[in-house]
């Protein structure tokens, strides 16, 4: 190592070693305090601290000859500062953007700089410098390591940065050598942050949106089905699961002449364009809570196909519904249908919703016994332009949106052909679920046969006519052996009286939660009083999820936060009570 860059590096490596290991315990395991290829550390013909890095097969310096002047320029090209919060800086390099970083925390002691590296040998090189130890003192910038995109890092960031405008930008050495990593990565972001926000927002209105639905919904279980006992009833038969994708169209022809070869499952909007071109599917999916699948799905209700839904469904589009209601146990993110199917006793397993409908379609596929699980219309992606398949929307108003925000704005990533098709990250996020849950179930036979879009990482693809060849028709056949399955599958002996006597119970405990916090929010937290509350079944069935949701976003205030806790349990309890008042009135 040349002599001259001795005065850059921190003999006291052990003890930034352990500073580092503070904020990054998971990746504190793979560094050590040992002097590492201090050969690849240099200097610029400007005087200033240099390293090679790994990029493909080549080492390349970290900078040009002139750091300073890079990074000065950098800088100034990041607009909009003055309204950041939060900074993610994807790559740390040798710290060498602190000093702008610096003057620019303290401007604001409300902001931070979040410096995120992936590369465990960049990073052993920054923590030798001397730099190092400033920037990991500094209360207001955090630095951390990530493995891979779904690192639980990401997951603690956007809890702790939630409800603050943030940038994203790439060190000057990423954005050249890595661009399309780091573009990746500031995407991912993104999508986190404003998914975070969104179901954050919804757990501290209490869940309202959810709530509003699951109440009046439930009202309405004894004249359903239960959707779980039909798992298992199609050991081995073909399952195909429709998107409403541009490239559904392709296949229109094949599949009316799978009907009583496959059985055919409509996610959500694709039940419109099926039924647009006289293609009646066996099944249906519903757990959207939006209002817009009213219009929707009242436009299909006089072909009553059988719909497997959960509570959360938009409560006016679930009563459209005119063919069999079929209810799948669960609901993701709130603990109450698990509660009420245990009072009811409603057995059944609960299924993984995943991102998507089609993520769930997966998943019910499964649960029945499907074999092979094909994807149809799943694009995730405009192709041709498209946003939707024909009969989902009028064709004049069938292309790509408008970008109002960052999630949706249109990115290129290249379709199963190759060629560079324009997607939304979200719809990148939910191709990844699916491709991971295809490697986590290896004894599922899952193929893609869109015939278009992204596809799905690990899952090959295939046209359906191919697929699909030496498919026999069911003894017996599908609709008949569907038809008995649903006639078996009624909840019996349950009433309407069981189902609100269970949510009048439920109100009264409330009720009682409600007294108890009014006595917490005056005397301070007080242990009989907290024990009290903890054992009521309205907070158990209802209010702990928004508490464990108060103690993520607070766990990093050190003030006091407990008149606030109540306060916000508070506004929770009197929002379920109210709706409950509405509902069963």
């Amino acid at each position: 190592m040349d002599k001259a860059v001795k005065p850059f590096l921190n003999p006291q490596f052990g003890s930034v070693i352990q500073s580092f290991s503070a904020q990054n315990p998971m990746a504190a395991v793979f560094l050590d305090d040992s002097q590492y290829l201090e050969e690849h550390y240099s200097k610029t013909s400007s005087g200033q601290l240099n390293v090679s890095v790994d990029i493909g097969d080549r080492r390349i310096p970290l900078f040009g000859d002139h750091p300073d002047r890079e990074t000065a320029q950098w800088w100034k090209g990041i607009h909009g500062l003055e309204q950041i919060q939060a900074l993610y800086i994807i790559g740390v390099g040798l710290g060498e953007a602190y000093p702008y970083v610096k003057t620019w925390l303290r401007e604001n002691p409300k902001r931070s700089v979040i410096f995120l590296e992936n590369d465990l040998e960049l990073l052993q090189y920054f923590l030798q410098t001397k730099a190092a130890a400033e920037i990991l003192s500094d209360p207001q910038v955090q630095v951390a390591y990530f493995h891979h995109l779904e690192d639980p890092v990401f997951n603690d960031l956007t809890w702790r940065y939630f409800q603050v405008n943030i940038a994203v930008v790439a060190c000057p050495f990423y954005a050249e050598h890595k661009s399309e990593w780091a573009e990746t990565v500031r995407h991912k972001i993104y999508h986190d942050a404003a998914h975070k926000n969104d179901t954050i927002h919804e757990y501290l209105d209490g869940g309202m949106a959810f709530y509003s639905n699951f109440y009046r919904n439930a009202l309405e279980l004894p004249h359903s089905s239960h959707g779980n006992a039909l798992f298992g009833k199609f050991p081995g038969v073909p399952v195909i699961i429709c998107g409403a994708g541009p490239s559904l169209k392709k296949n229109f022809r094949v599949l009316k002449s799978l009907r009583d070869k496959a059985v055919l499952i409509a996610g959500g909007s694709a039940l419109n364009s099926l039924t647009a071109q006289g293609l009646i599917p066996h099944f249906s999916i519903g757990v959207d809570p939006n209002p817009e699948q009213l219009k929707r799905l009242a436009e299909t209700a006089k072909f009553k196909v059988p719909f497997f839904y959960r509570n959360r469904m938009y409560y006016k589009a679930f009563q459209a519904i005119q063919g069999p209601r079929l209810y799948l146990n669960g609901a993701g993110g709130y603990p109450t249908p698990e509660w009420l199917e245990e009072k009811l006793g409603i057995v059944g397993e609960a299924l993984e919703e995943g991102m998507n409908v089609i993520n769930f379609g997966v998943e019910i596929a499964k649960a029945l016994g499907g074999a092979p699980i094909v994807l149809v219309g799943c694009d995730l992606a405009f192709t041709d332009e498209e946003a939707y398949a024909p009969g989902v929307v009028a064709a004049s108003v069938n292309q790509i949106p408008e970008a109002q925000d960052f999630e949706s704005n249109p990115i290129l990533r290249p379709d199963i052909h190759g060629k560079p098709v324009k997607t939304l990250w979200k719809w990148v996020s939910e191709a990844q679920w699916l491709g991971e849950y295809h490697h986590d179930h290896p004894e599922i036979r899952m193929v893609n046969a869109t015939e278009g879009g992204i596809g799905f990482p690990g899952v090959p693809n295939a046209a359906l006519a191919e697929v699909s060849q030496g498919w026999k028709e069911l003894p017996g056949g599908i609709q008949e052996r569907i038809d008995k399955a649903i006639q078996q599958s009624h909840f019996k002996n349950l009433t309407e009286q069981q189902v609100e006597n269970q949510l009048k119970e439920l109100q009264r405990s409330l009720v009682r939660c409600d007294q108890l916090i009014s006595q917490l929010m005056h005397s301070g937290s007080e242990v009989l009083l907290e024990h009290e509350l903890s054992e009521e079944e309205g907070y158990v069935a209802v209010l702990q999820v928004f508490d464990m949701v108060f103690f993520h976003l607070t766990k990093h205030v050190k003030t006091e936060i407990g008149l606030q806790r109540f306060s916000y349990l508070k506004r929770c309890v009197v929002n379920h009570l109210n709706l409950l008042n509405e509902v069963l009135k």
